[in-house]
């Protein structure tokens, strides 16, 4: 299953200390029985776009748009706050989220709930195969360019990313070149940059929100050093290198990014889009 249990063992050993969570991760896999159907926990989603508000929703399928959130003892003392947090998912993404109950369950209603949600889940996907819309997951073939071209979007939220810098240019029909950004062809003001997170010389921190990278030339080489970039409405298609979940190098998509300002030493890039639709790439390089 190209190393799928190796990524569901991750998951689960990453919400260790939630035991319910855990338990829903491990049922959820077990009553699905369709490895093409990817589960993301953790998701980072983006309520407001504007303060940079965000929510980590506890399960995420992308393929489904579905979140489920698994209600534990605490939530009894935060029950409008997280009212709050699923409006403001739906508001932001459309998704359709399904709450699972384990306060004071019994195992039986526990599992019927999760009962529930797996048919829900299962009709999305019999309709979106019957439209042809489904794609299947796939570990290694969504690290691939082709991929992402297939799919004609790329998207933080779903987590997006590819194997390496080779990968993310390609999606843009650039050929590879031995550096870390390349204008894309055809557009006068649209880059796919690839930096490192820390890397021999440059250093490039995202913020907690993701909404700010700041760019700072951290080497020796004299004459060098981070500065506002020549064109003024310049922006980056921006995949950090780092690793994926199975601790594999990867270069994550984390936005589309426009300069900001200089900050002492460091180039600020600010997001302006956490979506970036492949098929009306025009209207960012008019942004």
């Amino acid at each position: 299953m190209e190393n799928k249990i190796e990524y569901i063992a991750t998951l689960l050993e990453k919400c260790s200390k939630h035991k319910f969570e855990q338990y829903v991760i491990s049922r959820l896999w077990y009553l699905l029985d369709d490895d093409r159907i990817k589960i993301v926990t953790q998701q980072c989603i983006y309520i407001d776009k504007e303060k940079g508000e965000r929510a980590l929703a506890d399960i995420y399928l992308p393929q489904v748009n579905i979140v489920i959130e698994v209600d534990e003892a605490h939530h009894l003392k935060k029950k409008e706050e997280d009212a709050l947090r699923e409006q403001g998912i739906i508001d932001s993404i459309g998704a359709e989220v399904h709450r699972i109950n384990c306060t004071a369950k019994t195992d039986e209603d526990i599992n019927a709930q999760l009962n529930k949600v797996v048919d829900i889940i299962k009709i999305k996907v019999s309709e979106k195969e019957r439209l042809n819309l489904f794609l299947p997951w796939d570990l290694e073939m969504e690290q691939t360019a082709d991929y992402h071209k297939r799919k004609e979007y790329l998207s933080v939220i779903e987590g997006d990313y590819v194997k390496n810098t080779t990968e993310a240019f390609k999606i843009f029909d650039i050929n590879f070149q031995q550096r870390s950004m390349a204008k894309i062809p055809g557009f006068n003001n649209l880059s796919v940059w690839c930096p490192n997170e820390d890397g021999p010389e440059w250093k490039n921190t995202l913020s907690n929100y993701g909404t700010i990278l700041l760019e700072e030339y951290k080497g020796d080489k004299e004459g060098k050093c981070s500065k506002e970039p020549n064109g003024a409405l310049e922006k980056r298609i921006v995949f950090l290198k780092g690793k994926n979940v199975l601790g594999q190098p990867a270069a994550r998509f984390i936005g589309i990014f426009k300069f900001d300002k200089m900050d002492n030493k460091s180039a600020v890039w600010r997001r302006f889009s956490y979506f970036c639709d492949m098929r009306n790439l025009f209207l960012y390089d008019n942004y």
